[in-house]
């Protein structure tokens, strides 16, 4: 139908991504895995996420 001047109009938006986990998994990459230490962790985390 049409929108009649005076009438209000709510649109829904739902792409948030939330539906779809597996587009949001290709989005990012997954970082280089660390040795399972105290030390590799500090190391890891000393240089930032990249």
């Amino acid at each position: 139908g049409l929108v009649r001047p005076g009438e209000t109009v709510a649109a829904l938006i739902t792409g948030n991504g939330l539906k779809d986990v597996a587009a949001g998994g290709r989005a990012v990459t997954m970082p280089e895995p660390i040795p399972p230490t105290l030390d590799a962790l500090r190391r890891r985390a000393a240089a930032g996420a990249s």
